[in-house]
């Protein structure tokens, strides 16, 4: 055995509970199965970092629990040493993912809450929210929908705070395309949108009884009657 290693032995190999210090300047303390990290074991990393948890054939498989040097940790399951299957991070900044992992990477359904407040739950792909989710935010509004590369992206609804709400298509987090804007005042716009404006082919109806604006807009200006409508 290597001046480095005080524990079980086997057949002339690491074998049982054990402790070794690796060239590397890491050091495992636990079981260890015909010369292999195999069971239960601590790993401190030459770089600060540490693990206690599960493995096997060598490599950290399982549940366990890393702790970062820059203070973020990870619960939750590994395979072949990297994260993956279901599991629970802690970021340093207060922020908190849990859902699920994919070789390293968030991907799958997850939540994941802002230190400023706002919570996302739904799907990611690569870290990143892809796919249909709810975002709400701290100060009231909410967003539900789809997602593509952290963006409000595609087919939507969003209430805002103040009573608004949106339901139609989104184009890299700008109210884009076509939809519906309902107000507490009962008012309602139906057409096109760019950025958030009225663009395009639309209708705004009043809750009293006054006749609808349908026709063109530009720039949240109504400046054409549609002469279809009054036929």
């Amino acid at each position: 055995m290597p001046d480095n290693y005080v524990g079980g032995v086997k057949n002339g190999l690491k074998h049982g509970e054990g402790v070794y210090a690796f060239p590397s300047g890491s050091k495992y303390a636990g079981q260890f199965v015909n010369d292999v990290k195999n069971g239960q074991g601590r790993l401190n990393f030459a770089s600060g970092d540490k693990y206690s948890g599960e493995f096997s054939e060598g490599q950290i498989t399982g549940h366990g629990t890393h702790a970062y040097r820059n203070g973020d940790v990870y619960v939750g399951e590994f395979t072949n040493s990297a994260k993956h299957g279901q599991g629970e991070y802690r970021f340093a900044t207060g922020e908190k993912y849990v859902g699920d992992y994919v070789k390293d990477k968030i991907t799958g359904k997850g939540v994941w809450v802002y230190r400023n407040g706002d919570r996302y739950e739904g799907e990611f792909s690569n870290g990143v929210r892809h796919g249909t989710g709810v975002y709400t935010f701290a100060g009231g509004s909410r967003y539900e929908g789809s997602f593509a590369d952290n963006d409000f992206h595609g087919q939507g609804t969003y209430e805002f705070a103040d009573g608004r709400v949106y339901s139609g298509e989104f184009v890299r987090d700008q109210i884009t395309g076509k939809g519906a804007m309902v107000y507490p005042n009962g008012e309602k716009y139906e057409g096109d949108f760019v950025n958030g404006r009225y663009h395009g082919r639309g209708t705004l109806s009043f809750a009293q009884d006054r006749v609808p604006l349908e026709g063109l807009w530009q720039d949240g200006r109504f400046i054409q009657y549609d002469r279809a409508a009054w036929r």
